[in-house]
């Protein structure tokens, strides 16, 4: 899947209006949050995120006005202990491509075992050569690469680019986030 896999930099010059994280927020007021929780029955994830978008208002309410949906898993390390589990993030790329949206799905994990986390400790670094691959390895060991092939959708390394701070006026969820140039 290598040429399914994107940098930051190429997701944004490729996508029209790519929505950073997973903001998933009906039309409520600005400074009002809105949260839903389902009970999960028979372990049927993809029930309890439909059930959980329903009381969002709906997937055309929660994805009004965007055309393209970054799903930003929490990916820490690549033990599945501390991460979004693969069923989760697949139940919601259903529902955002029946929507009609171009989904992607992008991380920039902390860290992994004999990359930059060694004897207990994790080594925060800069460096492409070890976050690139590091990353791909993250994708790999969860599933990721698997989920995105088999669905099509593209996976974005967002340890790629230059960063540089953009203000959000009046954000639901956050007032600033962070761009590649």
């Amino acid at each position: 899947m290598a040429d399914k896999n994107l940098s930051r930099g190429d997701f944004l010059k490729t996508s029209a209006a790519a929505t950073l994280g997973l903001a998933l927020v009906s039309s409520a007021s600005p400074d009002k949050s809105v949260v839903s929780v389902v009970k999960m029955k028979n372990d049927n994830i993809d029930y309890a995120v439909d059930k959980a978008i329903d009381l969002l208002g709906g997937i055309r309410d929660v994805t009004k006005g965007k055309n393209s949906i970054l799903l930003k898993p929490n990916l820490v390390a690549e033990s599945p202990t501390f991460t979004t589990k693969p069923t989760v993030i697949r139940a919601l790329a259903k529902l955002m491509k029946s929507a009609g949206k171009e989904v992607f799905i992008g991380e920039g994990s902390a860290a992994a075992s004999g990359f930059n986390f060694k004897d207990d400790i994790t080594y925060r670094t800069k460096k492409q050569d070890i976050l690139d691959p590091m990353q791909k390895y993250i994708f790999e060991q969860l599933d990721y690469s698997e989920l995105a092939s088999s669905m099509n959708i593209p996976l974005i390394n967002l340890h790629y680019g230059d960063l540089v701070d953009i203000p959000v006026p009046n954000g639901l969820a956050q007032d600033r986030y962070m761009r590649v140039l």
